[in-house]
């Protein structure tokens, strides 16, 4: 038995494995998808970044940190708060969720 925990889906060969778990919307072209679970977007930051404001609008216009092949986090967030989504790009842009946090 071989558990691979690679950072993107084409580290191995598809063909090759029996399961793979993402994170993700589900839409991967050739692939078969099953919901495990529905996780909720939460922003997190470090006290002394946080936005001077009360208000989720307040963030939008911060420092955004993105993970690389995640779908529109920001926009998901931001619209399930029933707000606008932020215009511009994230500052920051890494390959895993650990290193956003």
């Amino acid at each position: 038995m071989q558990l691979h925990m690679g950072t993107w889906a084409s580290a191995i060969q598809s063909n090759q494995l029996d399961i793979e778990i993402r994170f993700g919307n589900g839409e991967w072209l050739g692939q078969r998808a099953t919901l495990l679970e529905r996780s909720p977007v939460i922003p997190v930051c470090h006290p002394g970044l946080q936005p001077s404001g009360e208000t989720l609008e307040e963030l939008r216009d911060s420092s955004l940190i993105e993970i690389i092949g995640v779908t529109d986090n920001w926009h998901q967030f931001f619209r399930q708060e029933n707000l606008t989504p932020p215009a511009q790009t994230p500052v920051f842009s890494v390959d895993q969720s650990i290193a956003a946090l």
